[in-house]
């Protein structure tokens, strides 16, 4: 993982931007193949796989020679804790092309994510803030009803 200021760094702050950038050799042009990185968290549970393809949903042609790609990580979306990373080139549901056979780790710190600073046991995979909108102290027919009062 690089910083903006193209650093590597095994620890990141969740609210900092980083990238990743893959490096490929093709030895003849391909045009039904796509790049991947799935990232899995520290439970082994994959939570998030981009592709060359996303942007366009295409399988891009890729030409003989040497290639570099930088991707963007939305490390933002990511709750605190430890990753993993596996890098692979295929056609999909045919044929590995190639995949990087080290482990790539990496730590993301976020002292911003809502379930550190509330202290409220959140379980789940993703960090997005959503903004509640308070309709009326009314309750409507169509929505959820929670019985309970204090």
């Amino acid at each position: 993982m690089k910083n903006s200021s193209g650093i590597i760094q095994n620890v990141v702050n969740g609210l900092d931007d980083f990238y990743l950038e893959i490096a490929i050799n093709a030895r003849r042009t391909i045009a039904n193949s796509l790049l991947a990185i799935r990232f899995t968290n520290q439970e082994n549970i994959p939570i998030y796989t981009t592709t060359n393809g996303d942007a366009t949903l295409t399988y891009p042609v890729i030409d003989q020679g040497n290639h570099l790609f930088r991707v963007p990580v939305p490390v933002h979306l990511f709750i605190p804790g430890r990753y993993s990373m596996i890098v692979a080139w295929s056609v999909p549901n045919y044929e590995l092309l190639y995949r990087v056979e080290e482990t790539f780790q990496f730590e993301i710190e976020n002292d911003q994510y809502p379930g550190n600073i509330l202290r409220d046991g959140r379980a789940g995979v993703l960090n997005k803030s959503i903004a509640w909108e308070k309709l009326s102290s009314l309750t409507a027919k169509s929505a959820l009803q929670v019985g309970y009062s204090v």
